[in-house]
């Protein structure tokens, strides 16, 4: 399915923010009868469709930032300063980071403090570099489940 029958499928509205991310094309958009956000990843080998943070989450995130715990927003912060942000609303802001055929998003508060993401596939044509593919190795990697088969 491409990103128009996702669009009409889920009746997502106009895009709040369009951005490249190597060879793909990355859309935020609002479902218009929940106003989930979601998230529309249209690259060479397809279109991929995430409902990122719905509405209720973020509204009960927001209302409880008072009484979080922000002892770790400084290390946080530093783990997405390099990721490419883009601005949603006045207080939500999406940080990405592509990688090994993934798509890794962050989303923070107005002043940067994290609260959540989530990670979706990439549809691109281009190699993961020798970077990505080193880390992919490294323990706490995010990797497909592994089936092992013994003969009885």
């Amino acid at each position: 399915m491409g990103e128009q029958g996702w669009i009409e499928r889920e009746h997502l509205g106009e895009p709040l923010a369009v951005v490249p991310v190597l060879d793909c094309r990355v859309s935020f958009r609002r479902q218009l009868e929940s106003n989930d956000l979601w998230c529309i990843v249209t690259g060479p080998l397809g279109t991929f469709a995430h409902n990122v943070l719905p509405e209720a989450v973020l509204r009960r995130v927001q209302r409880g930032r008072a009484t979080r715990d922000s002892s770790r927003d400084a290390a946080a912060r530093k783990r997405t300063q390099g990721w490419q942000q883009m601005r949603i609303e006045d207080d939500l802001t999406i940080a990405l980071r592509a990688g090994a055929g993934r798509l890794s998003m962050a989303c923070l508060f107005g002043d940067g403090a994290p609260f959540g993401g989530a990670e979706t596939g990439l549809p691109t044509t281009l190699r993961p570099g020798l970077f990505d593919r080193v880390r992919s190795l490294l323990p706490g990697a995010p990797r497909k489940g592994l089936r092992v088969y013994r003969h009885a």
